[in-house]
């Protein structure tokens, strides 16, 4: 080693013995930083020998996933090490203090992992599948004690960042914080799956034991009939029922099969909203019982009774003149492209309805799901509301496509089951009619619908043929919906 190298050595070497014990945990910028040196390869070649000699242990962290990898140094545990090390920063002149094995930031930051790792496991261990009322309020106690657990981390979490003294700190924090979140979404989604099932508990009690006397009667009814469980599990349902003000004969009905609709538990809804169903309930009633039939599959009877029900709704005849404002086609998704549809949109006015994504357009996409006029919402106005309905199947086209063009905004207004919301908005936005069947079958069998009109064509004299040449021209291969005749 030359002159200048050893005085370099005996200049350097201090001031990163003196940052290492300060700091304890660090990355290569910080130990530039703290020590005052010339680049990260005077730090680089103190660390490397400090590594060698069991001072420091290393690992690496990405702060995302296309960042390079950082290296995180940290001072060894080992006393004798520690002693050692000081001993090497004495001979050198420096003032130093014995380093915390635990400083107040690693307490903190270790009782927070540690609780973390314990309320993870808690929420794993949890059995969703339970049906009985007992075991899902034992399941609700725990649930509780999880949510207290999260709060007192978070509270550590937060001691252990008023502590932090580097960015090392601050990237195990980082982390750590992502993970409270995604177990706090963890523990969000057992307490939904829960209180719908308690829910739905109740309601099929109710309603299996229930009728208008009954429910014409005292709280005493109510609370004898769900024994017990406002005690164990308050949720909104057991409020609701037993609020003097809901008990009066023609409210509580509503009130039962709105809270049933909030579950998604589609066989209850069905149910609830086959044995409540009155004369004196809106149309709505019928067209959300058909909209759960369709989602349960049971096409016939939808199609035996959709016409009545929409002409209900509307309180219109169904049966109307012919429109020639218009052709709808129904395609194969895979023949649709950006390069097929271009002549198309240069030409007419298209709306375009699918049950994937489509992401090669700037159209605005609306996505349409299941939708139900809240019960209770129909006593208020001609403007209902309305309850979304979810499910694990939301990649089925039962549940979920996606509209594009004029037509979306028509879809959005109309609730029901997605194929049925697409049917019934377009004999209205369109002013035709056509068998709802076929358009309803061919979108749950993951069939497009295409329909253009052409009143907006930017050529005037195009005709109803040039449309049909046009789209089979793009497309290659579709099916016209026909229209039905005015009788």
């Amino acid at each position: 080693m030359s002159g200048t190298e050893v005085k370099n050595e005996r200049n350097i070497r201090p001031r990163v013995l003196a940052a290492v014990l300060r700091l304890q945990k660090f990355t290569v910028q910080e130990i530039v930083s703290a020590a005052g040196l010339k680049d990260a390869k005077q730090a680089y070649a103190q660390l490397s020998k400090l590594e060698k000699s069991g001072f420091l242990t290393s690992t690496q962290h990405r702060a995302g996933e296309t960042d390079r990898p950082i290296n995180l140094y940290s001072l060894v545990g080992d006393q004798g090490k520690q002693s050692d090390l000081m001993d090497a920063a004495i001979q050198f002149g420096l003032q130093v203090s014995a380093p915390r094995s635990e400083s107040l930031f690693r307490d903190a930051f270790s009782a927070a992992a540690s609780s973390l790792d314990e309320a993870d496991q808690q929420i794993s261990s949890m059995d969703l599948t339970q049906t009985s009322l007992e075991k899902l309020n034992f399941l609700s106690i725990q649930i509780d004690d999880v949510s207290i657990r999260l709060d007192d981390i978070e509270l550590d979490i937060q001691t252990a960042r008023a502590e932090a003294s580097s960015s090392a700190a601050e990237m195990e924090l980082q982390f750590i914080t992502h993970r409270l979140l995604a177990v706090r979404n963890m523990l969000i989604t057992a307490k939904s799956s829960v209180l719908r099932k308690h829910s739905a508990l109740i309601i099929r009690k109710l309603a299996s034991r229930s009728n208008q006397v009954d429910f014409a009667n005292s709280p005493e009814w109510l609370r004898k009939t769900i024994g017990g469980s406002e005690s164990a599990f308050s949720n909104e349902i057991v409020c609701d029922l037993l609020s003097p003000g809901r008990h009066r004969r023609d409210l509580m009905p509503l009130l039962l099969t709105s809270h049933a609709m909030r579950t998604y538990d589609l066989k209850l809804i069905s149910y609830c909203l086959s044995r409540y169903k009155s004369e004196k309930h809106s149309h709505w009633w019928d067209y959300n019982l058909l909209s759960i039939d369709f989602l349960l599959g049971r096409f016939k009877r939808v199609y035996e009774n959709i016409q009545y029900a929409l002409a209900s709704v509307v309180g219109k005849p169904l049966r109307r003149p012919v429109s020639s404002s218009c052709r709808i086609f129904l395609y194969d998704p895979e023949r649709l492209t950006q390069e097929a549809l271009s002549p198309l949109l240069t030409r007419y006015e298209v709306s375009v309805v699918s049950p994937s994504a489509l992401n090669f357009w700037n159209w605005t996409e609306n996505v349409i799901c299941p939708v139900l006029v809240e019960p209770m919402s129909e006593r208020r106005g001609p403007f209902p509301g309305t309850i979304l309905l979810k499910s694990e199947q939301m990649d089925n086209p039962l549940w979920k496509l996606f509209a594009y063009g004029p037509l979306s905004s028509a879809i959005q207004r109309w609730p029901g089951a997605p194929p049925l919301r697409v049917a019934a908005s377009m004999r209205d936005f369109l002013h035709i009619d056509f068998e709802i069947r076929d358009v309803a079958d061919a979108l749950r069998n993951r069939k497009g619908v295409i329909v253009i009109q052409d009143h907006s064509s930017k050529d005037p004299d195009v005709n109803l043929d040039v449309i049909g040449d046009d789209v089979r021209s793009a497309l290659h291969k579709c099916d016209e919906v026909s229209f039905v005749l005015p009788q």
